[in-house]
C-alpha cells in the first residue's frame, strides 16, 4: 500500500474539518506554521514523523489512524480477495468513528 503526501493531506484537511478546527488553532497547538500546515493539506510538503505525531494528538486521533486512511487500498498480498473487502470495511469503520464519512 503507497502513502502520497497528496492523500495525507487530504486526510488531515478532512480530520481537521470534522474536528471544528482552523489551520491556524492547529499552528497555535503544535507551533507549525499556517503555511506549512496548507502546504501539506494540498500535497506539497510532507510531514516528519514528528510533525505527523503533534498533528494527530491535536485531533485526538493517533498518527496510525492518519496515514491508514491516507493509504491507496492497494493490497500486494496473495490473499488481496480476501482482504481487500476487510481493509475496506475497516476503513468504513474507523473515517465513520472520526465523524468524517466518505471522500
Amino acid at each position: 500500500m503507497a502513502i502520497s503526501n497528496k492523500q495525507v493531506g487530504l486526510v488531515l484537511a478532512t480530520v481537521r474539518r470534522a474536528k471544528g478546527m482552523t489551520q491556524k488553532a492547529v499552528a497555535d497547538k503544535t507551533d507549525l506554521s499556517v503555511n506549512f500546515l496548507s502546504l501539506v493539506e494540498n500535497g506539497e510538503r510532507g510531514l516528519s514523523n514528528e510533525a505527523l505525531n503533534k498533528v494527530a494528538d491535536v485531533f485526538g486521533v493517533p498518527a496510525e489512524i492518519i496515514l491508514f486512511l491516507s493509504g491507496d487500498g492497494e493490497l500486494n498480498h496473495k490473499d488481496k480477495k480476501v482482504f481487500q473487502p476487510l481493509y475496506q470495511e475497516t476503513v468504513s469503520v474507523v473515517r465513520d468513528m472520526l465523524g468524517i464519512g466518505e471522500q
